[in-house]
This record gives structure tokens, C-alpha cells and sequence, in this order.
């Protein structure tokens, strides 16, 4: 089993998605995580993440486990530190899709200080506010009519 990091992003941005506890001041509630089994990811992968995402300080979580080990129960949120600045820099897709085709590249492979420094670097390039263009000089019309840029 392997960290899959798009499946924590969409584990994440769930818990984002919930509205503030009122009782314990967090942002973003717990849910339940068992509602990202699917095709792809079955009950023990998503299991295994959450249990990661608690362990990386990315979020609270907590996977009830039988006394063989199989996990029966599993809820994560709400968000932490680590969590918070994930998705600050994860959030935006095209962001996201930069660092997966690098991820791709690896096999989905990476440690978090890696894959941050990809999502920065992605972001700069994708984010980053365009050069300012230089501004026009205005010339007269021969016929002393409207200006024009004189580029």
C-alpha cells in the first residue's frame, strides 16, 4: 500500500467543505471517510491514507480497527496546520494537475517536502502575476486628429 495523494487532496477539501464546529472551533468538521471507497481505492487504501493524514499532520482522523486489524470505522477532520497549507497551495487545479503530471512520473512516489516545493514552483509558473506591459508612447496624427500608440 502507498500514500496516494490525490485521494488525500479530495479527503481534504471535503473536510474543508464542511461547515465550522461550533462545540470545538476547528475549521471543517469530521466526515466520514468511508465515502471515498470506491473502484479505485478500497476500504483498506483509504484507511491507510487517513491514517497517514493524521500521522503527517495534515488532519485529525481515526480508523477503528477490529483485534485481527481490519478497519470497520474511519472519519477524518477536522483540518490541521499542515492540512490548511496543503490546500492553500493545492486548492487551485491547475496547480494540482502540474504536480500530478510529476507525480505521474514517479510512479505517485514523493515525500510531502518534495511534493511541496513541486506544488510552489508549480504555482509561481502558473499563478504568478503576468509581466506588466511597457507603456505605449502616444504620437499625434498628421491630420491632428486622435492619438495613437506609437508602439
Amino acid at each position: 500500500m502507498c500514500r496516494d495523494w490525490d485521494l488525500i487532496r479530495r479527503m481534504l477539501l471535503a473536510v474543508q467543505g464542511t461547515a465550522m464546529s461550533e462545540e470545538t472551533a476547528y475549521y471543517g468538521t469530521a466526515i466520514n471517510a468511508a465515502r471515498f471507497v470506491d473502484a479505485a481505492h478500497d476500504w483498506d487504501t483509504v484507511a491507510y491514507n487517513v491514517d497517514l493524514m493524521q500521522q503527517g499532520g495534515l488532519a485529525e482522523g481515526i480508523v477503528v480497527r477490529t483485534h485481527f486489524g481490519e478497519a470497520v470505522a474511519m472519519h477524518v477532520g477536522p483540518l490541521l496546520w499542515e492540512g490548511l497549507n496543503f490546500l492553500d497551495l493545492f486548492t487551485p487545479a491547475p496547480v494540482w494537475e502540474n504536480v500530478k503530471r510529476r507525480l505521474d512520473r514517479v510512479d505517485g512516489h514523493a515525500p510531502y517536502e518534495t511534493l511541496m516545493e513541486w506544488g510552489r514552483h508549480a504555482a509561481d509558473l502558473i499563478l504568478a502575476t503576468p509581466r506588466e506591459l511597457p507603456t505605449p508612447e502616444f504620437v499625434e496624427l498628421p491630420d491632428g486628429g486622435d492619438y495613437e500608440p506609437n508602439w
